[in-house]
């Protein structure tokens, strides 16, 4: 499946999630870095991400964030896609996801909610609470040796014990690392994303 494809399953889905929460009293709000700063800083951002660790933190940011005016109850959302010819495993790019589960530890709540379309099944899980990581891929075409040992550092200090694997390929993807969850992994560590959300909006904690 092409690029122009994925993408358009992806604003599908993020867009028929935010209609969820809305319906339900949420306001949402983009967080991507392209939709709120000057097309030209946001080049310039994409750029900096081969050799610069913040300009890749800025442009990890989470796709929403959701806040219920009544309990003023908050969180981020990140959308994936699991697309019918992708293979079993998971795959999730591995950088924002420390990002998460390093800014999670302290009280920041970050939720995936994820549609995979070969299955039909939708999950979530917050990001203090991640599906066991099978193993992480770093593409080596893409970085030098620089980036590939911060890579290496992050993902030791955010997922301790995960293996991690130099790859010298990484076909038609963006050559971004990312980590890799098994369909036993994503049974047993997520929730109804739409149950999560209507829990939240009752004000329970």
């Amino acid at each position: 499946m092409g690029f122009a494809q994925r993408n358009k399953l992806h604003e599908e889905f993020e867009t028929e999630v935010s209609q969820h929460l809305e319906n339900g009293g949420w306001k949402t709000h983009s967080l991507v870095y392209h939709s709120n700063v000057d097309p030209q800083l946001a080049e310039l951002l994409a750029e900096a991400q081969q050799v610069s660790p913040t300009a890749i933190y800025v442009t990890s940011r989470s796709d929403r964030i959701a806040i219920h005016p009544k309990h003023h109850r908050v969180f981020q959302f990140e959308l994936k896609t699991h697309l019918p010819d992708s293979p079993p495993n998971m795959a999730i790019e591995a950088l924002p996801l420390a990002f998460h589960s390093q800014v999670s530890r302290m009280g920041v709540r970050v939720m995936y909610i994820c549609r995979n379309y070969k299955t039909g099944r939708e999950y979530g899980f917050w990001c203090n609470a991640i599906p066991a990581i099978d193993r992480i891929m770093i593409p080596l075409r893409r970085w030098n040796a620089t980036m590939i040992a911060y890579y290496r550092g992050v993902f030791e200090l955010a997922f301790p014990g995960v293996k991690i694997v130099a790859w010298d390929a990484f076909g038609n993807g963006s050559g971004d690392p990312f980590a890799l969850i098994s369909p036993a992994s994503l049974r047993a560590g997520t929730f109804d994303w739409k149950d999560e959300i209507r829990r939240l909006a009752e004000n329970n904690p």
